[in-house]
This record gives structure tokens, sequence and C-alpha cells, in this order.
């Protein structure tokens, strides 16, 4: 991989986190209802409210699992070993990395670990 590669892959993750950032910060606020405008009169409106705030709170649990993975790719920029497959060591290609930057499997090994 080029150096402009890796940098522009470095630039792809810092947006993806940008934005998955932004994304959990506007799905937390709406699941836990800080603003109080909306107060449920009915039992009803207590069930959907709970409903929407479980979808909610699991949206975020997943952004957040993936800004782990993020995270974790930057550091393997910085240790030098971002675009090696943690499970065989052989080169991620660029077109899987250009579509999934955070991926530290290749398709082989990733595949393997979801038949596991």
């Amino acid at each position: 991989m080029t150096t402009k590669e890796l940098r522009e892959l470095r630039e792809l993750l810092f947006h993806k986190r940008s934005i998955m950032a932004g994304d959990v910060e506007s799905l937390s606020r709406t699941a836990l209802n800080k603003d109080g405008s909306h107060l449920p009169l009915h039992l009803e409106d207590n069930a959907a409210d709970a409903f929407e705030q479980d979808i909610s709170l699991g949206l975020v649990d997943t952004e957040l699992v993936e800004i782990r993975a993020i995270d974790d790719a930057l550091d393997r920029i910085v240790a030098g070993t971002y675009g090696r497959c943690e499970g065989c060591s052989q080169p991620i290609p660029l077109a899987r990395l250009q579509v999934l930057p955070h991926a530290s499997y290749c398709v082989k090994c990733q595949s393997a670990l979801e038949k596991a």
C-alpha cells in the first residue's frame, strides 16, 4: 500500500468516526429524551416510547462497536500493522479497505470467523 493510499484510508477512517460519533450523540439524546418535552399520558404511549428507546439504544451499541473498530484500525496505522489480516497476516486487498476501512481480516478469514 502506498503512502498516499494509507493517508486516504486514514482520512476516511477519521471521517467515518466523526459521522458515527455524531450519530451516537443524536441517538443517545433521542433515546434518553433529555429535552423532557414529551411526557406520555397513556400506557400505550409509554410502551411505544420504551420500544423506541430500546431500538435507539441498540443502534447506539452497534455504532459504538464500529467506532471501537475504527479506533483499532487507527491504532494499527500507528503501529504499522494496518492492512494486514489478523488471521493469516496476508495483505488485505485495497478494494476491501476502501469499502470497509476498519477491516482487520481478509474476506477468507472473516468468512471462517463468521462460520465458527
